[in-house]
């Protein structure tokens, strides 16, 4: 009977332990890394409605070079987009890069993993009319000396969507 107690405690632990140490790295990667902002373009109103992320399209400001495009393959390929010193798509990790993020060039576009959404509460109907009448609409992203990003805020027309709906 010992045993089996023994076994349950462990049993429920290790999620959590597991829990707990993905968010304590989420937690550190956006301490230590750069901020970058960058404006958005768009959103689906169907994924706003439907669930509880708001998903856009990242402005870049930069191209993937045509060489990426095949007519017989069209499979995406791992790029690096620069920030520092200039902008610019290289599909070879760069070396003199201060500021990078690491994603893929797909029918000449860059994409970055889970940089196109972010989560917010049910106050759909209140954020997509804030959303349509914006003018200005930015992610602020953190960037690690990898090149992952992780989104930390939205700003719509220079306020933080947090401030926005909380006062909603």
């Amino acid at each position: 009977m010992l045993l089996f107690h023994k076994l349950f405690i462990i049993a429920l632990s290790f999620p959590i332990l597991c829990l707990m140490g993905i968010v304590g790295m989420n937690e550190y990667q956006l301490r230590k890394s750069q901020t970058l902002t960058l404006p958005i373009q768009g959103y689906d109103p169907r994924d706003l409605l439907s669930g509880y992320y708001l998903r856009y399209r990242v402005k870049y400001g930069v191209k993937c070079p045509e060489k990426n495009k095949s007519k017989t393959k069209r499979r995406s390929k791992l790029a690096y987009i620069c920030f520092k010193p200039e902008k610019s798509i290289t599909y070879s990790l760069p070396e003199n890069c201060s500021l990078f993020i690491k994603g893929k060039c797909d029918f000449s576009a860059f994409q970055s993993k889970n940089i196109n959404r972010y989560y917010i509460p049910e106050r759909a109907k209140e954020l997509e009319k804030l959303f349509t009448s914006a003018k200005k609409k930015e992610v602020v992203l953190s960037v690690t000396k990898k090149g992952q990003a992780l989104v930390k805020d939205i700003v719509i027309d220079g306020e933080s969507i947090k401030k926005l709906i909380n006062r909603l």
